[in-house]
Formats: C-alpha cells, sequence, structure tokens
C-alpha cells in the first residue's frame, strides 16, 4: 500500500508540477504579448507624431509658396503700373515741348516737372536719417515729405504729380531736366545731353530742316528724368526712373 501510495503521490506532484509549468509559461506568453502590444502602441504614437509634424510643415511650406507668390504678383502689377505711369510723363512733356520750344525752360511744380537735375534727390526716402535737411524728396503721400512719420523740412519737398489709379495701383512721378539750373539751355546752363560731334554741329535757327545740305543739325536736347512711384495692396512699393530725350 505505501508502494502504490508513493506512486500516487508522485504521479500527483509530476501532474501538479506539470499544471504549474503550464501555467507559468501561459502568464509568461500574456507578459510577452502585453509588452509586444506596449511597444506597437509606442511606436504607433512615435509614427502619428511625425506624421502630425510632416503635415504641419506642408501645410506652413504651402502658405509660404502662395504668399510668395501673391508678393510677386503685387510686385508684376506695380511695375507694370509704373511702366504706364513713364508713358504719361513722357506723353506730358512731349506735349509742353511741342507747344513751345521753350515750355520745359521753367519749372511747374504743380505737375510733378523741375527744370534742374537736383543732384540731392532722395525720390525714396532712404536717405533721410543719413543726410536729413540736405536732400531733396518728393511729397508721395501729400504729408509734407515725412519718412517713417518724421519730417525733414518743408523747403526741399517737392510736388509730385497727381495720383493715378491703373488696377487698384496708385502712380505718381516727378521728372527733371537734367541741366545745372532753370533757363534757357547755354552758357552757365549746361545740361546732359547724348554724345555727339559737338564742335562739328551747327545752329540752324530754323531747326534741323533748315540746315545747308550736308551740314549737321543742331545740337540734341537735354535728357530727362522721370521717376516714377507706383503703390499696389499689402504695401508693395515699385520705384522706377527712365532716361529721355526728344531729338
Amino acid at each position: 500500500m505505501s508502494h502504490r501510495q508513493s506512486m500516487r503521490d508522485l504521479t500527483m506532484n509530476g501532474h501538479m508540477s506539470s499544471l504549474m509549468n503550464a501555467d507559468l509559461l501561459a502568464q509568461g506568453q500574456r507578459l510577452k504579448g502585453m509588452s509586444q502590444r506596449g511597444l506597437s502602441l509606442i511606436f504607433a504614437l512615435l509614427a502619428l507624431v511625425a506624421m502630425t509634424l510632416g503635415a504641419v510643415a506642408l501645410v506652413r511650406s504651402v502658405d509660404t509658396g502662395v504668399l510668395a507668390l501673391g508678393n510677386v504678383s503685387q510686385k508684376q502689377s506695380t511695375l507694370v503700373a509704373a511702366s504706364r505711369g513713364t508713358e504719361d510723363a513722357v506723353a506730358w512733356l512731349r506735349a509742353r515741348l511741342q507747344a513751345s520750344p521753350t515750355g520745359l525752360d521753367a519749372d511747374i511744380g504743380g505737375s510733378g516737372y523741375y527744370a534742374s537735375a537736383m543732384p540731392t534727390l532722395d525720390a525714396t526716402g532712404k536717405g533721410a536719417a543719413a543726410m536729413g535737411d540736405q536732400l531733396v524728396r518728393v511729397n508721395w503721400d501729400n504729408d509734407d515729405c515725412k519718412v517713417d512719420g518724421v519730417s525733414y523740412g518743408h523747403a526741399n519737398c517737392l510736388t509730385a504729380s497727381d495720383p493715378v489709379t491703373y488696377s487698384g495701383v496708385v502712380v505718381r512721378y516727378v521728372a527733371h531736366r537734367l541741366c545745372v539750373q532753370p533757363g534757357a539751355v547755354g552758357g552757365a546752363n549746361s545740361c546732359a545731353t547724348p554724345l555727339t560731334d559737338g564742335e562739328a554741329l551747327v545752329r540752324c535757327t530754323g531747326g534741323r530742316a533748315s540746315c545747308p545740305a550736308g551740314m549737321p543739325g543742331p545740337p540734341a536736347g537735354p535728357y530727362y528724368r522721370v521717376t516714377v512711384r507706383a503703390q499696389g495692396a499689402r504695401g508693395t512699393v515699385t520705384f522706377t526712373e527712365t532716361l529721355i530725350n526728344f531729338n
């Protein structure tokens, strides 16, 4: 009996040991599965964060691109409008000369025209801090030539042409004859002119058509400088400068 009892005890102990091992194995599998699920969750969260950051970067990149394209479009609009402003100035100057050969010998400030070069002209206002009242400025905004809200003197403040709007862009200009001073050309009042054989030229009182055959005509007239400011949306401002000669 004792031998059979011992055998049963061993069998039961072996069975219990197998059950315990199986239970421990199952618990280990469960823990391993939980650990794997935890790692998968961490990787999924990291991937989600990376995708979110990528989406934010993409949106910001698109917004920046759209803004840049908008700025380029505005700049092109102001350039086109400035070109039309230059054409207006040229037409005005030509009409004055056609009406009278001396029609541009004096300042016509109300129309934005000045018969001297004004070498200290600061059309953009960028030199305000450096030179103060020594510079000549343009009253583009009808504010007595203030620069960044600061007035640098009314004496050197030029009147621009009346504003004209082209496709939402406001255009104004000033025109200068590139001479030392207002008045008739010649003598002390020298002017910038196209390069010619000056000593060989003969002045013909009746104009080029009255010169003898084979003789050169009168010297070319002075250059005119047209400075245009075009102001569009979003604070876009474009300045252009054009040199013109009517001979």
